[in-house]
């Protein structure tokens, strides 16, 4: 078996030993400055190497550290069914709901919502507050009304149109199986007359749409 020697400036030194038997190899050394990596070495050696030489496809061994976020699926539904309350101390369901069954552990669901909605004020302010509700628990309710309407005095009645739009990201707590659903709830605020805070008021559709994004 032979070997080469290389020492040290002061002391220690590096050798090189053939194999004892085998075919003949080639080892070419870079015409550049380096650091050699050792077969016991860390990932951190390899910082070096260009990420386009990096190819093929790992099936284990990979630990997420971040990203690699993507969707699995999306869930729509809609309603043109009107709904209407003059309650102002509670919600009521409106008819817009949708439900998604998680294919993966830890999943995050991204809500959306187009919803048209309706005021209808007799001589004073009113307004309709919105919120969003997970099974039976809200988890979004704005901090102020989703839309106002300032009278301003009078004895005339006003109807006014809008679109609630949001988009809010849920981290629901559930098991595989299980079917989680959200909807939008609604009340109406007003100064001193009735206000009617109304739903689906017209043919335009109201929409939800669950995305399911893998953590």
């Amino acid at each position: 078996m032979s070997k080469i020697r290389l020492h040290g400036s002061s002391s220690g030194y590096m050798e090189i030993t053939a194999p004892a038997a085998g075919s003949s190899t080639n080892v070419t050394l870079p015409n550049s400055a380096g650091t050699l990596l050792l077969d016991n070495g860390s990932a951190a050696s390899l910082t070096q190497i260009p990420a386009a030489n990096i190819v093929g496809v790992c099936t284990s061994g990979l630990t997420k550290t971040g990203g690699f976020g993507k969707i699995l699926q999306v869930v729509q539904a809609s309603t043109t069914t009107y709904t209407a309350t003059t309650s102002t101390s509670s919600y009521v369901d409106s008819t817009l709901s949708g439900s998604i069954t998680p294919t993966a552990a830890g999943s995050k669901i991204l809500i959306q919502v187009s919803q048209s909605v309706n005021l209808s004020v007799s001589s004073y302010n009113g307004g309709i507050y919105m919120q969003l509700v997970r099974d039976s628990t809200a988890i979004y309710t704005p901090p102020t009304m989703s839309f106002y309407f300032f009278f301003g005095g009078g004895n005339n009645s006003v109807t006014t149109m809008h679109r609630w739009n949001f988009l809010y990201l849920d981290s629901p707590s559930y098991s595989l199986g299980d079917t989680i659903t959200y909807k939008t709830q609604q009340k109406a605020y007003t100064d001193a007359a009735t206000t009617s805070a109304r739903t689906q008021p017209s043919s335009d559709p109201s929409y939800i749409t669950l995305t399911e994004i893998v953590a």
